[in-house]
């Protein structure tokens, strides 16, 4: 695969960047915890906003640590993985959904497409689970690659070092798109432009983070990547 004549490729964090998914999935967290450990479902949704942007596994441990509960099993954690995904895919799934999509994710999604560039999810999330959504809410063919996480393959270096090696790009032609600090600071570590889009977190709040670009809507990074034109290298 080559990259497109738009010279970049774009790795697109999902939840709070595509899809405004995260509410619901914090609040399906909350109810899970609650259901299975016991945990007060307030509580455990404070945990998951407070480490929101990490793999899965990193994610449960954090809630259990900072609610008081031991380590998970591998076991355990892979059963409540295939709750949390079964709940997160009977809520999500459904494109009709209000303000699921924000109509700023096609229109942007089908604007560089139609520029040539290269496009990824790059989520902590389960490349599965990813999967199944992006095909229910009709995103699916946007994109040259879905990217979730895994132990030992997550956002940020990780999934760089893939996209440059599937796309026989250099780094300077990648970008890292998310509304998360954590996404911000993942794209520090690869070495790749950042642009952070408000709404999880204010302006001021990113600005922390010193990402390249802060957008307010996602049609605003058509105009950004116009602007910054990639050095492809030899």
């Amino acid at each position: 695969m080559v990259v497109g004549r738009c010279g970049w490729v774009v790795l697109f964090d999902w939840d709070g960047t595509l899809v405004n998914s995260l509410d619901i999935k914090v609040h399906n967290a909350g109810k899970l915890f609650a259901r299975k450990l016991g945990l007060d479902p307030q509580e455990v949704e404070a945990s998951y906003r407070r480490h929101s942007g990490v793999p899965r596994h990193q994610l449960f441990e954090a809630i259990c640590r900072e609610n008081g509960l031991a380590s998970l099993s591998q076991a355990r954690f892979n059963r409540l993985s295939e709750h949390f995904s079964e709940m997160n895919l009977a809520a999500l799934s459904d494109p009709h959904t209000p303000g699921l999509v924000p109509e700023a994710t096609p229109a942007t999604l089908r604007a560089l497409q139609a520029r040539g560039c290269k496009m990824y999810v790059s989520s902590s999330s389960v490349a599965q689970e990813l999967e199944l959504l992006a095909h229910g809410l009709g995103l699916r063919d946007y994109f040259d690659g879905i990217l979730g996480s895994r132990p030992g393959f997550g956002k940020g270096p990780q999934h760089v070092a893939y996209v440059i090696e599937e796309t026989s790009t250099g780094r300077e032609q990648i970008v890292m798109v998310g509304d998360d600090v954590t996404d911000v600071r993942l794209g520090h570590e690869a070495g790749v432009l950042t642009v952070a889009k408000t709404g999880t977190h204010t302006r001021e709040t990113l600005e922390l983070e010193k990402p390249d670009y802060i957008i307010d809507s996602l049609k605003q990074l058509v105009g950004v990547l116009e602007s910054r034109r990639p050095v492809a290298r030899d």
